[in-house]
C-alpha cells in the first residue's frame, strides 16, 4: 500500500491548495514541487506506515478529544474488521484500502497481500469477480456462482458509493470510494440441496410404498384363491374363483 498512500497524500495536499490557489495553479505545483524518486517515496510510505503502526500503540497516551476520536476511529474501523460479511474497500482507481478478516477466511487472501493493490490484481477468482462487480451497474447480485478449488461456491453481493470527505467539503463529488460486501452462500446451498435430496429420497419411498400396496393386495387375493382352487371340485365355484384371479391380474396391471 505504499504507493497508494503516497498517493493519497499527494491528492490531500493538492485539495488542500486547490481552494487557496486554484485548480490549475495547485495542480502544477504538485507535480513541479513535490517530484520524488523512487527512494524518497519509499521512505515517505514507510512513514506513513509507522505513524498507522505507532496510531494503533498510543491509546494510553492520548487525552481528552483527541482520545474520543481516536477511540472512534477505533470503533468504527474494529467494526468493519469483525463483521462477518466480506467487506472490501476501494478508492475510486479501485485500488484496495480495507480487507476484513471475513474476506481473509473466504479468499484465502490476507489483508497485507491485498491492501494497496488494484482489483483486477488479486488472484483468481477474487480479481475478475470484484473488479467486474465493481463496475456494474447494479448495486446488488444475488446467488452469483463461482467456482474456487474446483468446487462451486455462490455469494451475495452488495455494494455502495461512498463521497470521500474532502469532496465533500469541497462540493465536488467526482471522486467517490467504493465499499463491497460479501455474503457467502455456500454452506446455506450446500445445506438446501442436501435436503431437496432428501425429500427427492422421501418421495420416492413413499411412491414405493404406494406401489407395494397396490400390488400387495391382490396378489394377497390370489394367492387364497389359489389355495381355494386345490380343494374346490364345483365347476360354478371354479370358475369364479378364476374369474377373481383374472380381475385381480388385471388390477396389478393397471
Amino acid at each position: 500500500g505504499r504507493s497508494s498512500e503516497l498517493r493519497r497524500l499527494r491528492e490531500r495536499i493538492e485539495r488542500n491548495l486547490s481552494g487557496l490557489v486554484g485548480p490549475h495553479m495547485a495542480h502544477m505545483i504538485i507535480n513541479q514541487r513535490l517530484e520524488m524518486d523512487s527512494a524518497a517515496k519509499t521512505a515517505l510510505a514507510d512513514s506513513m506506515n509507522y505513524v498507522e503502526q505507532q496510531l494503533a500503540k498510543s491509546r494510553s497516551r492520548l487525552r481528552g478529544l483527541t482520545a474520543d476520536l481516536d477511540n472512534m476511529r477505533r470503533y468504527h474501523q474494529q467494526i468493519l474488521l469483525d463483521l462477518p460479511l466480506g467487506v472490501c474497500a476501494v478508492e475510486a482507481d479501485h485500488s484496495v484500502v480495507i480487507w476484513n478478516l471475513a474476506l481473509e477466511n473466504m479468499s484465502g487472501v490476507t489483508s497485507h497481500e491485498a491492501v494497496g493493490q488494484d482489483l483486477k490484481s488479486l488472484p483468481a477468482p477474487w480479481g475478475g469477480l470484484l473488479a467486474g462487480f465493481a463496475l456494474a451497474q447494479d448495486s446488488h447480485i444475488h446467488h452469483m456462482e463461482t467456482s474456487l478449488g474446483g468446487r462451486p461456491r455462490w455469494f451475495n453481493l452488495h455494494k455502495a458509493t461512498v463521497l470521500e470527505l474532502d469532496q465533500q467539503q469541497a462540493g465536488n463529488g467526482s471522486r467517490t470510494s467504493l465499499v463491497m460486501l460479501l455474503e457467502d452462500l455456500t454452506d446455506l446451498e450446500i445445506l438446501e440441496a442436501e435436503l431437496a435430496h432428501t425429500d427427492r429420497l422421501a418421495s420416492i419411498g413413499r411412491l414405493a410404498a404406494g406401489v407395494a400396496h397396490e400390488i400387495g393386495n391382490p396378489v394377497t387375493g390370489i394367492h387364497s384363491l389359489a389355495q381355494n382352487l386345490r380343494e374346490e371340485q364345483d365347476p360354478t365355484r371354479v370358475s369364479e374363483s378364476v374369474e377373481a384371479i383374472l380381475q385381480q391380474t388385471r388390477r396389478i396391471s393397471n
